[in-house]
C-alpha cells in the first residue's frame, strides 16, 4: 500500500521531499538559491551536451570544430558549461524543459511557504496567477508585470496562448523586479521555459 501511495505522488512533491531531507537545518532563504541553481544547471547542460555531441561528431558545418571552444556555443546561442560543472557528471538521466519548469515553480512555492511572510517577495501562488491570466486573456501584445517576482505570470501567459493554439511570438514579455536575488530567479525560470527575458529589468 505504501508503494502505491508514493508512486501516485506528483514528481514535484517527490523531489521536494528529497530536497527537504538534504536541507536539514539550512535556512530556506539560503537553500532555495542552491536548489534553484542546480535545476538551472540541469537545464543549460541539456542544451550544452546536445551541441557538444554535434561538435564531436564533426558532421556538416561542425567539421573541424573544437567541442571545448566557447565561441562554437555562442554562435548557436548555447551557454558553455565548463568540464567540472557538467550535469553528465552529476546525473544519469535528464528531465524535459516542461518538467523542469513545473519543478522550478513548485519548489519556489514550497520555499515561499518555508520562509513565511518574507517568501511572498518572490512568489505569487499559481492559482492567483492563473486567475490573472484568465482575466487578461493575453493573445497578443505586451505582457508587463511591474513586480514580476519569479516570473510565473509570464510562464502562465505563454501556456495560455499555447493551449488556445495561438502564436507564441504574438506576445512580448516585459517585467521589473527590484530585488537582485529575485531577479536572478526570474531569469532562471524564464530560461528554463525557453522564454526571452531580455526585457525583464
Amino acid at each position: 500500500m505504501k508503494t502505491k501511495s508514493v508512486a501516485a505522488e506528483p514528481l514535484e512533491k517527490q523531489l521536494w521531499k528529497t530536497a527537504e531531507k538534504l536541507r536539514k537545518n539550512v535556512d530556506a532563504a539560503d537553500y532555495k538559491h542552491a536548489v534553484s541553481a542546480l535545476i538551472f544547471l540541469n537545464y543549460i547542460s541539456d542544451f550544452f551536451e546536445e551541441h557538444f555531441a554535434k561538435l564531436q561528431a564533426e558532421e556538416g558545418d561542425c567539421a573541424g570544430a573544437d567541442p571545448e571552444d566557447k565561441d562554437e556555443y555562442r554562435a548557436e546561442n548555447v551557454l558553455f558549461v565548463p568540464k567540472g560543472a557538467r550535469c553528465s557528471l552529476l546525473l544519469a538521466t535528464a528531465r524535459s524543459r516542461d518538467v523542469l519548469g513545473r519543478v522550478f515553480a513548485y519548489f519556489l512555492g514550497e520555499f515561499s511557504l518555508a520562509e513565511g511572510k518574507k517568501g511572498g517577495q518572490f512568489y505569487t501562488p499559481r492559482s492567483i496567477v492563473e486567475l490573472w491570466v484568465a482575466m487578461l486573456e493575453p493573445y497578443r501584445g505586451r505582457v508587463f508585470d511591474h513586480c514580476c517576482g519569479s516570473g510565473e505570470m509570464f510562464g502562465q501567459s505563454e501556456k495560455f496562448v499555447e493551449e488556445r493554439q495561438g502564436k507564441i511570438h504574438d506576445i512580448s514579455i516585459y517585467g521589473r523586479e527590484s530585488n537582485q536575488s529575485t531577479w536572478l530567479l526570474v531569469k532562471m525560470n524564464l530560461a528554463i521555459r525557453g522564454i526571452d527575458s531580455s526585457q525583464v529589468k
